[in-house]
């Protein structure tokens, strides 16, 4: 129950955060994608394994981090990008989720990475932060698929 007030707040946010991003209204726009953001952890902490709910994740915080850009803070836009890798790293690594749901986070995490990743090459220390990034998604990447049985992985791989 808690769950579908979540999802309603966070579709009404989202829409309403993108109209007001399309009118120009950025500050509106990083107001409502936030309260997006906000809605959609709830839904990552009540795993609805039936809502992509990692994805909804990644997508409300990417969308505030575009805002940010667009109102030329980088460095908000960084912050942004790295608190939703930082949550979905978190989920990743939880060994009481189910290991589906763990998956499933992690493959939005692969896909925040790239936006993070980007922003941390344009210095020297932050293209060893990038790889250092890189090398712990991957080694989460090895111990996570290890949980899923290998009939499973097929199965998901065929959808």
């Amino acid at each position: 129950m808690l769950a579908d007030q979540n999802l309603t707040r966070w579709c009404g946010a989202m829409r309403s955060a993108h109209v007001a991003a399309e009118a120009g209204d950025i500050a509106d726009a990083v107001h409502l994608y936030h309260l997006a953001s906000h809605e959609a952890e709830q839904l990552l902490l009540h795993r609805c394994e039936d809502l992509p709910a990692a994805q909804m994740f990644a997508t409300s915080w990417q969308a505030l981090a575009d805002c940010y850009r667009r109102l030329e803070r980088e460095d908000l836009a960084f912050w942004a990008v790295r608190q939703a890798h930082k949550r979905l790293l978190e989920v990743v690594e939880d060994g009481c989720l189910p290991a589906e749901f763990r998956q499933d986070c992690l493959k939005e995490l692969n896909h925040s990475l790239l936006p993070l990743l980007a922003m941390l090459k344009t210095t020297p220390e932050g293209a060893v932060e990038a790889q250092r990034l890189i090398n712990q998604t991957r080694a989460l990447g090895a111990r996570v698929l290890a949980l899923v049985p290998s009939r499973q992985r097929s199965q998901r791989v065929a959808h």
